[in-house]
């Protein structure tokens, strides 16, 4: 089975919605599959859970639809200094555990790494391995940090290993130096011998990247909001 989803930056005092998708060896939708999601990695002065019916929000179990997805609610309260790193790990074998290493290699296996930020916009941009909230810049109006949602569909025919993904993607809170959207697929397995661009100057669509090998392999999709500097560099 493979493990899909998408990840972003939260402001505080906000929540995103955390999706993975469960398909089998022939890419169809499992369903009644059981999820495991925990919160793991974050600094003691971010305040946060995962709501889905939990007192704590430390680990929820979902099952999987018809459509073979299932999800959470991530919240975060509040977060000081300027922004956290924060990380939700998946499984669909058993709960993840908090602390030490997790194996995201694995086709079972999935971690959202979400850039928590403070209402004043100041954060790191979140990445993770089913998406990634891009390059927060300034410009001719001032800094602000933009909001990236982000999906993946998996598309691939892995008896052919023929690797096909579509990224889906909606960026708000920009201002007037916004000037694209990268869509960046990197290669986990082979490094910078595998990768790929896909640009688009709209704030909302989607984009498909396609190769001829790679559907066993382990992809890294990252969003990048690009801005013009008031001098029309980057």
């Amino acid at each position: 089975m493979k493990v899909s989803g998408d990840g972003t930056s939260i402001v505080e005092d906000g929540r995103q919605q955390l999706v993975v998708e469960v398909r089998d060896r022939y890419n169809n939708p499992v369903s009644g599959a059981t999820v495991h999601f925990t919160l793991a990695g974050a600094e003691q002065g971010t305040s946060h859970e995962l709501d889905n019916g939990t007192t704590t929000g430390e680990a929820v179990q979902v099952t999987t639809g018809a459509d073979g997805q299932a999800s959470v609610t991530y919240h975060l309260d509040s977060v000081s200094g300027n922004g956290d790193d924060v990380t939700v790990r998946v499984s669909i074998d058993d709960i993840p555990p908090m602390g030490g290493s997790f194996d995201t290699d694995r086709k079972e296996t999935l971690a959202f790494s979400l850039a928590a930020v403070g209402q004043s916009g100041n954060g790191n941009g979140g990445n993770g391995d089913g998406g990634d909230g891009g390059d927060g810049g300034g410009g001719d109006d001032g800094a602000q940090t933009p909001q990236v949602e982000f999906r993946v569909d998996d598309l691939s025919h892995p008896n052919e290993d023929k690797m096909n993904y579509v990224a889906s993607y909606d960026v708000s809170n920009t201002n007037g130096s916004f000037e694209r959207v990268n869509v960046v697929y990197d290669n986990v397995n082979r490094g910078s011998s595998a990768t790929g661009t896909r640009s688009a100057t709209t704030m909302h669509g989607s984009q498909q990247y396609q190769l001829s090998y790679g559907a066993s392999e382990q992809w890294k999709m990252t969003v990048q909001v690009i801005y013009e500097r008031s001098d029309r560099t980057e």
